[in-house]
């Protein structure tokens, strides 16, 4: 005999149907994965809240700094500041932003970038000052920031073919729309930096990004300049940013002249401002980064007047041509 045998009479328990056996007619199923969409939910979560931290707390904080916005932005931004602390300590200050900072600065007061780039600080202009940084700073990341200095300074020199065959010669500037009826641009294009030294590169016009945020800056420090009433301040009183501050409850101001005319004070004051739909702001005229000697900043012969042509074409009120006596 064997001296091992194998006893193979066993019994199975009645499990019913074939098809109730673990894997019965699948013996290559695999099992089923675990889910990680609890931890991308998670994630997402985590990342959402990083970002949200950044935008409304710690860039708001660093934007306070003009350290700050210098150091992430271009070589542009680095000579603004430098104009500052230059013109802080005593030198002319070569263009209004820095005029601004020598005023405020010398007297005690206090100024950052930030104040005439974040509109009036409200919600919305915090957001979008929020979104703006973002978008400068993608476009410096990707190397497609415009890195000139004289950025509202650049005028371009166009020739123009009008449709009888008649040309002109007509200057743009980047924060004027272009006058009306141009037929055909011609591609020669002369962009100046300083009246010396003329560059024949085409570039794209130097733009400002989100305009109203500045405009609004201007005009939160400027209301007893913008609610002057009357006709010799109409090209401030027909601002839309100024008509915008009547509405909300600020008061006009009768001009010097009539300070001893109570019935035409209370004429003016009483008559309140027209809205008028026009392009302009405060920009247009006053360049802030712009390097120049006009008095008080402000082009009276090159910038001046196309605003005004501007500003009347777009009111359908007022003449096309504009001239200023030189400045003496």
């Amino acid at each position: 005999m064997p001296r091992y045998t194998i006893d193979d009479e066993f019994e199975l328990e009645d499990f019913g149907d074939e098809d109730d056996w673990l894997g019965a007619g699948n013996f290559y199923r695999k099992p089923r994965r675990r889910s990680y969409w609890g931890l991308f939910a998670i994630l997402g979560v985590l990342v959402m809240g990083i970002a949200a931290y950044a935008a409304l707390v710690y860039v708001p904080q660093q934007q306070e700094q003009d350290a700050f916005c210098a150091s992430c932005h271009t070589a542009s931004h680095t000579e603004y500041l430098q104009r500052v602390d230059t013109s802080i300590a005593g030198s002319l200050a070569p263009d209004l932003a820095s005029y601004h900072y020598q005023q405020i600065r010398n007297t005690g007061g206090d100024i950052k970038c930030i104040d005439c780039h974040r509109g009036d600080n409200s919600t919305v202009h915090r957001a979008q000052t929020i979104g703006l940084s973002a978008w400068m700073t993608a476009l410096w990341l990707t190397d497609r920031n415009d890195p000139r200095v004289e950025k509202t300074a650049i005028s371009a020199t166009l020739q123009i073919t009008n449709a009888d065959n008649t040309t002109q010669t007509v200057t743009l500037w980047p924060n004027l729309a272009p006058p009306p009826g141009l037929e055909t641009i011609a591609a020669n294009y002369t962009f100046v930096i300083t009246p010396s030294r003329r560059v024949t590169r085409t570039l794209g016009f130097p733009v400002l990004h989100a305009p109203a945020l500045s405009n609004a800056g201007c005009a939160g420090c400027h209301q007893d300049t913008l609610l002057v009433a009357g006709p010799e301040n109409h090209f401030h009183n027909l601002l839309p940013s100024t008509y915008e501050l009547w509405k909300s409850g600020a008061k006009l101001i009768p001009p010097p002249s009539l300070a001893n005319d109570e019935a035409a004070v209370l004429a003016i004051t009483t008559l309140g401002l027209t809205a008028y739909d026009t392009t302009l702001q405060c920009s247009s005229c006053h360049q802030t980064h712009r390097t120049t000697e006009a008095t008080l900043y402000l082009d009276r012969q090159s910038v001046v007047p196309q605003a005004c042509v501007q500003c009347h074409r777009e009111v359908n009120q007022g003449p096309l041509v504009v001239t200023f006596p030189p400045e003496e």
